[in-house]
């Protein structure tokens, strides 16, 4: 095999050649062939951007996003969707209107805030706010002995408001977002495979609960003659259904109650049998 290669491999030969000789004939060519020439002059090496060009298209970039979020969006009557929507009849059945009347009223009627608590009358006497910014609880999994990071949650901004108020309690609870990370198997990208996520821009959920008795003098205008009022706001949540990732997780959440199962076997004796 070796001799076969080396007996079908040709010989090297000088090159007869010169390189102005070739520049030469290039060119000649180029003056006989107009189209030829066209592209030569057309297939050049454009100089790079100067730096004042450079910082006037980074200010362009800016200045359009900066746009683009100040950008406001169209507002509505929503002290009139409010009233719509106290008014609205009982009997109410969605199949009777289309779905851009229902949409156009779902957008007009605001939810209420913790301001709409308080009137003029009902005013708050002791307020309590309790804030948390972020809560990470990471579990891991033991494999061999060694104990590798498995799962992540993350839940940000929780926030819990109760006022105690002259005619009633309120109280308004809400969760920014909540991220339940899977460190053993990856996305696309390579990526930790997120299973549960949610849209940091808005909080996603909110909880609104007040009571006004019905003796305040503000029942009727300011409540609308409604005593007990809860409202429940939630916005998205992505769930990522990725089939071996839920099996390695159910298999782990029942280990874990087996774990706890257990040791409340075990320290229920020690219970039962303390003085």
């Amino acid at each position: 095999m070796a001799l076969d290669f080396l007996d079908n491999l040709p010989l090297p030969s000088p090159n007869t050649l010169r390189v102005s000789e070739v520049d030469s004939a290039l060119e000649r060519e180029v003056a006989e062939d107009r189209n030829m020439a066209r592209l030569l002059n057309s297939d050049k090496i454009m100089s790079e951007f100067s730096s004042s060009q450079l910082l006037q298209i980074k200010r362009t970039v800016v200045m359009a996003q900066l746009s683009r979020q100040d950008k406001k969006f169209e507002h509505f009557d929503k002290a009139a969707g409010k009233v719509e929507m106290l008014e609205v009849d009982k009997s109410f059945i969605s199949s009777d209107h289309s779905d851009e009347e229902n949409e156009l009223w779902a957008r007009t009627v605001d939810l209420p805030g913790f301001d709409d608590n308080v009137s003029p009358h009902n005013t708050i006497a002791m307020l309590l706010r309790i804030i948390v910014g972020e809560v990470v609880l990471q579990l891991a999994r033991s494999n061999n002995r060694v104990d590798k990071p498995y799962l992540m949650l993350q839940v940000s901004k929780i926030c819990w408001d109760t006022a105690l108020m002259e005619y009633g309690p309120a109280v308004q609870a809400s969760i920014g977002g909540i991220h339940l990370i899977d460190k053993i198997h990856t996305g696309c990208s390579g990526e930790y495979l997120e299973l549960v996520s949610t849209d940091s821009a808005e909080d996603m959920v909110t909880l609104l609960y007040r009571k006004v008795r019905a003796n305040c003098p503000d029942f009727k205008s300011h409540f609308h003659s409604v005593e007990q009022s809860l409202v429940l706001d939630f916005t998205s949540l992505s769930v990522v259904f990725h089939r071996e990732a839920f099996s390695t997780l159910n298999k782990y959440l029942q280990y874990l109650l087996q774990k706890i199962q257990t040791r409340e076997t075990h320290l229920r004796p020690l219970v039962s049998g303390s003085p």
